[in-house]
């Protein structure tokens, strides 16, 4: 039995940790499949850092849901430190995980790697 997978897609704005902030070694590029981390209050993000990079280990919760998603259309191969516009996408199965109600514009993002986080990103 084929059954066909719905992705949704978004347009984003996606920013990169600088590598001595923790961010990666290299750039990204076209079809880059990270985690992402929604629900997380920003303004907390320093009581992340551990001390050589922003870490975060704890299981989803009611507010804050992990999902993979794959980004393509970047505007430019996008470096440490860099910040590009593109697309996300993500199965209407991992949406709907996430929250009841649509992501919507504004809706920003932490970007993982494992349990290390290397940039962010809104929904715009």
């Amino acid at each position: 039995m084929n059954r066909k997978i719905e992705f949704l897609r978004y347009n984003v704005i996606i920013s990169l940790f600088p590598t001595q902030a923790g961010g990666r070694k290299s750039g990204i590029i076209e079809e880059y499949t990270p985690n992402v981390l929604f629900g997380f209050d920003m303004e907390n993000l320093e009581e992340l850092w551990n001390g050589s990079n922003y870490q975060y280990n704890t299981p989803d919760t009611e507010q804050i849901k992990n999902s993979g998603v794959r980004f393509k259309g970047l505007k430019v191969s996008t470096y440490p430190g860099g910040i590009t516009m593109g697309e996300m996408y993500m199965t209407k199965g991992a949406q709907e995980y996430i929250t009841e109600n649509k992501l919507q514009k504004n809706t920003s993002f932490l970007i993982r790697e494992g349990s290390r986080i290397i940039g962010s990103g809104v929904i715009i």
